[in-house]
């Protein structure tokens, strides 16, 4: 793309009276979109030309009267800056950009069009507390941590970098704003501490992912130590990662409609888990730790294959657990006493078909 390369310099921008003229006439000659880029950066952070002085380094490509200015390099720190122009997609030649110590509180996902040819990219200490403030672009491409932004309440980044791998393993990135949106953050309750600046450090508590074709979980939602309820219903799963039995605070599991063949031995670990709705999956059987889930009150396995269930859960049935198990496999024969009063409907019954 660089070619006919021929100087590098540092120029120096100055305004003209009052006309905010960004290429005069013994300044540069830039390309029409790096003019254009600098005419829409001035009027829309209503910056005097003067403040750009010695920021800018171009590098002039082209031959014989062809030859123009392309921007390479941008400081734009400290300059009070609020919004950066979508059109920083057309700076075809930029490799470094530093808008730390500003004010954004979004950047645009035009920024994704160019984030792979950027070297350097300084965001830091703006007001960017939040991931969906982000282009996900330019989350993959750079390590953002949330503590060197100038907010009172972060994201913690552990948990922001299960997401971003989350996105990354299921081809997500058309769709990674809605995944954060999905998500609720709180700081209440977590025992979360302040940051030696004084920022409240938000986490995880509920994720609602719902029909986004999910194939996969990363094994590190184990650092999702504050989640409480998460939905993955109708989805793509075929297993679950053994790490979700370190999700100490998980009370509500809803993976319903996907394609489960069985759950991890681990379910049984998972202490305060009080709600699981497996219905509409592939399961063959259920593992028998089930049954040491002494705080739940909710269990739905209905139209799944179960051949059999492990009598472990009748302490739970005794106490009161309410269970769908319909629609399997199951019969008197295979099950114990205390499931025969709730059997329902099993195998080739009119009642399952179609479910």
């Amino acid at each position: 793309m660089k070619t006919n390369l021929t100087i590098m310099f540092i120029f120096f921008l100055f305004s003209c009276g009052g006309d905010n003229a960004t290429n005069p006439a013994t300044g540069p000659n830039y390309h029409s979109d790096d003019d254009s880029f600098i005419t829409e950066l001035v009027n829309l952070n209503t910056l005097e030309m003067d403040s750009l002085n010695n920021r800018i380094t171009v590098l002039t490509v082209g031959s014989g009267n062809e030859k123009y200015d392309r921007i390479i390099m941008m400081d734009l720190s400290n300059l009070g800056l609020e919004n950066l122009p979508t059109n920083i997609k057309n700076l075809e030649y930029l490799e470094e950009l530093d808008i730390s110590n500003n004010s954004f509180s979004d950047l645009p996902s035009e920024l994704c069009e160019i984030s792979k040819q950027l070297n350097t990219l300084k965001i830091e200490k703006n007001l960017l507390c939040d991931p969906t403030s982000i282009a996900h672009c330019v989350l993959e491409e750079i390590t953002v941590d949330f503590n060197e932004q100038n907010c009172t309440l972060i994201k913690e980044t552990q948990e922001m970098q299960f997401l971003l791998k989350f996105i990354r393993d299921n081809s997500l990135d058309s769709i990674s704003s809605t995944i954060f949106n999905d998500i609720e953050w709180s700081w209440t309750g977590t025992d979360s501490a302040l940051t030696s600046d004084g920022k409240q450090i938000e986490r995880i508590i509920e994720i609602r992912w719902i029909d986004y074709g999910i194939t996969k979980i990363p094994g590190t939602i184990q650092d999702l130590i504050y989640l409480k309820q998460l939905e993955l219903e109708d989805n793509e799963l075929v297993i679950l990662p053994t790490e979700m039995k370190y999700l100490i605070s998980l009370r509500d599991l809803q993976v319903h409609d996907n394609k489960l063949i069985a759950l991890p031995e681990y379910i049984g670990d998972m202490d305060s888990l009080r709600r699981f709705d497996g219905h509409n999956n592939m399961l063959t059987e259920l593992p028998e730790s089930i049954g040491n889930l002494e705080k739940l009150d909710f269990l739905n396995v209905s139209n799944n294959q179960l051949a059999t269930l492990s009598d472990t859960l009748c302490g739970l049935i005794n106490s009161g657990l309410q269970i769908n198990i319909e629609c399997n496999q199951l019969d008197s024969t295979n099950t114990a006493s205390c499931f025969h009063g709730i059997l329902g409907s099993q195998g080739d019954h009119p009642n399952c078909s179609g479910n």
